[in-house]
């Protein structure tokens, strides 16, 4: 083993693995949006641009730049499609960071000219992801693609993505001049949120988790098809609630909402059979699981409930359901797995095929887990109840999980230096498992 913190790995490793660089920034926003919900438990509540500022924290600065990392790998290893001019879409992730750097201090300090250079950065380096992307996906287009492969199923959320942003930087543009126009409440807001919310990170999630679903629960769907529905429901319902916003028409609009709902129950039917069945070899997995779960069932009720009062302006609960009850948690379970399996490769060569959980802390894991569970309900009060005190236990208590997952990470790269480097020869590409056919003993040993 090479001396240092981090041995000096393989460029070739990086060069197909997931870039380290997007979850770092990731797990840095985890922390700074904690620090943002503290901050706005102080004075009279939070304003507009306050949240607008913990939002897009989240929404960029964690889940979209740890998801696009992560399909650096995902995207070949689920459709055997390799990436085209794969170390041009590598760097947009810097860009990308820089971006929601920019639009947070402008969110937070009223820095237009740096709002402008933020907005710019987000834009430009969606779009350049967005496009090598589709180039890469483009080449498989006179293929036949493998059984089961989720390929056409990816075209639908990088559609979102890119449709977030460019409305985003259009709204942005409008801002950063200093005279919003009216649509931008009225129209441009929901549509803006439903495609990233739903559209982008919601779709992106139920198709990843359909293949990462039995090698991390040790169980995997019996209908395979009924989360295939679910994706092409939800993806229609934000088309029609998008388009129901633009025209102004309620009926579109409500179709779409229908949409959505059926497209969330038939994924949840299918989510509550797996959990019951799974046997995952450390049981965190399945509390994280079952927590986002759970987030979803409640976002999915506040949904309803936005919709039966007409869709009001003041959709803060529904908002959060999503960002901290659903999408947050069934990210930090993925990350459970695959960060680190990513941390374990940094530490140990590119030849490491540990399984995770025999590097994960038992003991850490469960803390942390229970740590963010009640951050995140306190956050929930205080949005609900529209109480600072609420908001500012949660931000300490998230910023407390967040120190709690730094002890973690310490702790789980002095185990792996105690492994010593791994033997053997390195795996040209990790492999996932098919989504049918019956499960393999060995699943649960699959380091993904």
């Amino acid at each position: 083993m090479k001396k240092g913190f981090f041995p000096k790995i393989d460029a070739r490793l990086l060069g197909s693995w997931i870039p380290p660089f997007g979850i770092v920034c990731g797990l840095c926003a985890y922390f700074v949006s904690w620090g943002l919900l503290l901050k706005a438990g102080t004075g009279n509540g939070p304003s507009l641009f306050e949240k607008l500022a913990y939002i897009h924290t989240l929404t960029i600065g964690f889940f979209t730049l740890t998801a696009l990392s992560i399909l650096f790998h995902v995207m070949p290893a689920f459709t055997n499609t390799p990436w085209k001019k794969e170390k041009a879409a590598r760097k947009t992730l810097p860009l990308l960071a820089a971006g929601w750097i920019g639009t947070t201090a402008f969110f937070l300090g009223g820095f237009r000219m740096v709002w402008a250079w933020g907005i710019l950065l987000v834009v430009t380096a969606i779009f350049l992801w967005g496009s090598l992307f589709f180039l890469s996906m483009g080449q498989a287009t006179g293929k036949k693609p493998p059984a089961g492969s989720p390929l056409m199923f990816f075209l639908l959320p990088a559609s979102f993505l890119m449709g977030t942003a460019l409305l985003g930087g259009i709204m942005g543009g409008e801002l950063a001049a200093g005279k919003p126009a009216a649509w931008i409440q009225k129209t441009g807001i929901p549509v803006h949120m439903t495609m990233g919310l739903l559209g982008w990170l919601t779709v992106l999630l139920w198709i990843v988790s359909s293949r990462t679903q039995r090698p991390i629960l040790g169980a995997q769907s019996r209908h395979p098809g009924r989360v295939s529905l679910a994706i092409w429901l939800m993806g229609a319902g934000v088309i029609l609630i998008a388009g129901g916003k633009i025209a102004g028409n309620g009926l579109t609009l409500q179709a779409g909402f229908f949409f959505v709902v059926g497209a969330v129950l038939l994924y949840l039917a299918d989510a509550v059979g797996i959990l019951a069945r799974s046997s995952p070899p450390h049981p965190v997995f399945r509390a994280w699981w079952a927590t986002g779960i759970a987030g979803l069932f409640a976002s999915a009720l506040a949904g309803i409930w936005l919709v039966l009062r007409g869709f009001p302006r003041d959709a803060d609960i529904f908002v959060y359901l999503v960002l901290v009850g659903w999408i947050q948690p069934f990210l930090l379970g993925h990350l459970h797995q695959i960060g680190v399996r990513l941390l374990a490769t940094l530490v140990r060569g590119p030849r490491d095929m540990t399984p995770p959980y025999q590097i994960l802390s038992g003991r850490l894991s469960w803390i942390f887990w229970a740590t963010y569970v009640m951050a995140a309900l306190s956050g929930l009060a205080g949005v609900a109840f529209s109480d600072g005190r609420f908001l500012m236990l949660a931000g300490g208590i998230g910023i407390l999980s967040f120190i709690l997952l730094a002890a973690h990470i310490l702790h789980m790269i002095g185990k792996c230096r105690s492994l010593g480097e791994a033997p053997g020869a390195a795996p040209a590409l990790i492999r996932f498992p098919e989504t049918s056919g019956a499960p393999s003993p060995n699943d649960q040993d699959n380091p993904l």
